[in-house]
C-alpha cells in the first residue's frame, strides 16, 4: 500500500510539474516595440518595429523570422530591415509584402531567412505609414518570433506576458502629441504665445501648458480640427491621468462687418461629445458665450479660469458644466481683428482650454 500511495504521489509531482511548465520554454524569449507611439495625420511616418532577442545568458536561441499583424486604419509600405548583434549588422531576409509595395492595414508582414538576432541581438523592421484614420485612436500590434528560418521552428514568448506573441500600442489619426518641454509642446502653423495681429490663410497653433494638479508631465495626443466653413475648432486629446491647458489661437475665415463694428463674442463649449450649433433664431444649447480668462499666464493654471455669473444664458441653462458659479473650462484670452478691405474683416481669438473643447465665431 506505501508503495502504491508512493506511486500516486509521484504522479501528482509530474502532473502539476507539467501544469506549472510555461506557455513556452525559458531559453526562448523576446519582446516587440513599435515607435514612434503616435502615428499623425498628414504625411508619411517612419515607423519602426524592434524585435529584441532577451533570451537569458547561457541559452543560445536565435530569432530567425518574424511576423507582424498591422493594425486596421495603418497603411504601410516595408522600407527595409535590419538584423543587428553587437557591432555586425546584416539586412538579409524576405518580406512579404515585398519592399516598396503600398499595403493596406489589417493584414500581416512576414520577414523571413533573416540574419537571426542572437541572445541581446535586435531585428529592426522599417515602415512608411500613413493613417486612414480621422480620430485620434489607440490600437494594438501583434509580433511573433521565430527559430526557424521559414516560421517553421518554435515561436519565442513575451516575457512580461508569457504568451507566445508581443503586443504594442500606438496612436494613429492624430494632428501630434504634446510633449513637456519647449519645442515639443506645441503644434499647428501660428504661435499662440505672440502678441501680434494674425492675418492670412486662416489657420491655428498651439501650445501646452503644465498639469493644472501640478502632476508629472507625459505625452499627450490630440486632434486639432479648424472647420473653416463653418468657422468651428475644436481641440481633443487622449489625456489619460493628465490634466493640461493648453492655448490655441485661431485665425478664422473673414466675414463681413456687422453693424458697422465686428464685435463678435465668440461661443464655447465644453464636456459635450460634437456639440450641435444651430443658426439663430433656434437655440444652440450645446453653445455658451466664452468668458474673459482672469490671466494669459498658462503656467499658473490655476489662476486663469473665471467663474461662471449667475446671468443668462447660464442662468437657465440646462448644461450641468453651464450653471453659474463654478469655474470655467474654456475662456478667451485675447481676440482682435484686421479690416482687409471690401467691408471684410478677419477675426483672431486665442483660448485657453481645460477640456476637450469647441469655439465657434457666429
Amino acid at each position: 500500500m506505501n508503495n502504491m500511495h508512493k506511486g500516486i504521489y509521484c504522479l501528482l509531482a509530474v502532473l502539476l510539474a507539467a501544469f506549472a511548465l510555461p506557455v513556452a520554454a525559458a531559453d526562448k524569449l523576446f519582446v516587440m516595440t513599435v515607435t514612434p507611439s503616435v502615428i499623425p495625420q498628414g504625411p508619411a511616418t517612419t515607423v519602426k518595429v524592434v524585435f529584441t532577442n532577451q533570451t537569458p545568458n547561457g541559452a543560445n536561441s536565435v530569432i530567425n523570422a518574424v511576423k507582424v499583424d498591422v493594425p486596421p486604419g495603418v497603411n504601410y509600405t516595408v522600407v527595409g530591415f535590419q538584423t543587428v548583434n553587437g557591432t555586425s549588422s546584416s539586412t538579409a531576409g524576405t518580406s512579404s509584402p515585398p519592399i516598396g509595395q503600398s499595403t493596406n492595414g489589417g493584414t500581416t508582414i512576414s520577414v523571413t531567412n533573416i540574419t537571426g538576432a542572437k541572445p541581446k541581438g535586435t531585428f529592426t523592421l522599417t515602415l512608411s505609414v500613413t493613417s486612414t484614420v480621422s480620430a485620434c485612436t489607440q490600437v494594438q500590434w501583434t509580433g511573433y518570433a521565430n527559430t526557424g528560418n521559414t516560421f517553421n521552428g518554435s515561436l519565442f514568448t513575451d516575457p512580461n506576458t508569457n504568451t507566445l506573441y508581443s503586443k504594442a500600442s500606438t496612436y494613429i489619426g492624430c494632428t501630434g502629441v504634446l510633449g513637456c518641454g519647449s519645442g515639443t509642446n506645441t503644434g499647428g502653423d501660428l504661435d499662440p504665445t505672440a502678441d501680434n495681429a494674425f492675418i492670412g490663410t486662416p489657420d491655428w497653433g498651439l501650445v501646452r501648458g503644465p498639469n493644472t494638479d501640478g502632476g508629472t508631465c507625459a505625452l499627450v495626443p490630440y486632434t486639432f480640427n479648424l472647420a473653416e466653413d463653418e468657422n468651428i475648432a475644436s481641440f481633443l486629446a487622449i489625456k489619460g491621468d493628465q490634466d493640461p491647458s493648453v492655448e490655441y489661437v485661431v485665425l478664422w475665415d473673414p466675414v463681413p462687418v456687422s453693424g458697422g463694428f465686428p464685435t463678435t463674442q465668440p461661443l464655447v463649449s465644453w464636456g459635450i461629445a460634437n456639440p450641435v450649433y444651430n443658426q439663430p433664431p433656434a437655440a444652440s444649447p450645446d453653445y455658451v458665450p466664452a468668458l474673459a480668462c482672469l490671466s494669459d499666464n498658462l503656467n499658473d493654471p490655476a489662476s486663469i479660469m473665471p467663474t461662471i455669473p449667475d446671468i443668462e444664458p447660464y442662468h437657465s441653462s440646462a448644461v450641468p458644466q453651464y450653471g453659474p458659479n463654478q469655474q470655467a473650462k474654456m475662456c478667451v484670452a485675447q481676440e482682435g481683428w484686421t479690416a482687409i478691405g471690401n467691408g471684410m474683416v478677419q477675426h483672431w481669438t486665442k483660448i485657453i482650454d481645460q477640456s476637450d473643447g469647441y469655439v465657434k465665431l457666429p
